[in-house]
């Protein structure tokens, strides 16, 4: 019995080694043909968007970045197939991404368009944005706003502004600030119509108070209704000063 075992377990690995090598050897034979693939950036409106810097970014590799022509057009060679995130950034307009599928050996051709935001500028002509109703915390007794940011963040402190998501672009957005800061150091609870959402922060650190960039993924899936929303931003850390804050909507 414990012969016949013995061989029973042998030829049970024998199959388990052949179904492995076969499965390897399958993978091994297989071969993929690169594609041409030729991308038109536009504008949510469909304008062209020369100048803009796009990447594909996939599994089997990142192709990018290039520059879209005067036409609006990219062109990248020798594309392996699979399906790529491509990562627009216009010239004048808030980076955007969208989904490409590339097959084997077929040139293709397709639109890559962008989404619609809502651009929320926070200082206009040195003083807060009329149209936004912003309110201050009346624990901020100081200097609140230079020419054109909010700043001067102390734990506790906050600020509110009005959020308007026009009538048709109800969905999901996510919320993007372009901002500057000297330290590491930061925090916030973010607060939409008297809820509180998350804490949020904008990392990394700029180097200086005045060395602007845009934090794009701030806060992602907000379920955002048609109407005017009553946006909170509320210091836990401060450390950032904050000049425009977008919301992009990414199901649409």
């Amino acid at each position: 019995m414990r012969q016949i075992w013995k061989k029973r377990s042998f030829l049970l690995w024998m199959l388990i080694l052949a179904a492995a090598l076969l499965t390897a050897g399958c993978r091994v034979g297989t071969t993929f043909t690169p594609s041409d693939v030729t991308l038109q950036v536009v504008s949510r409106e469909g304008d062209i968007l020369p100048g803009a810097e796009v990447t594909m970014e996939g599994d089997l590799g990142t192709y990018g970045p290039e520059t879209a022509d005067d036409e609006g057009a990219v062109f990248f060679e020798k594309v392996a197939p699979g399906t790529y995130t491509v990562s627009v950034v216009p010239k004048d307009a808030p980076e955007f991404q969208s989904t490409v599928v590339v097959k084997s050996g077929t040139a293709m051709t397709a639109e890559v368009r962008a989404k619609f935001y809502v651009l929320v500028d926070l200082i206009v002509g040195g003083e807060p944005n009329p149209e936004l109703n912003i309110v201050f915390s009346d624990n901020w007794p100081g200097p609140r706003y230079g020419a054109d940011h909010i700043g001067w963040f102390d734990p506790g402190r906050w600020f509110e502004f009005d959020l308007v998501i026009p009538e048709g672009e109800e969905g999901i957005y996510t919320m993007q600030a372009y901002a500057a800061g000297m330290f590491p150091d930061n925090g916030y609870d973010f607060y939409i119509d008297g809820s509180l959402v998350s804490g949020i922060r904008l990392d990394p650190h700029t180097g200086d108070w005045e060395n602007w960039r845009w934090y794009n993924s701030v806060k992602t899936g907000l379920q955002l209704e048609a109407g005017t929303h009553r946006v909170r931003i509320h210091s836990t850390v401060g450390g950032r000063n904050w000049n425009l804050i977008r919301f992009v909507r990414t199901d649409g």
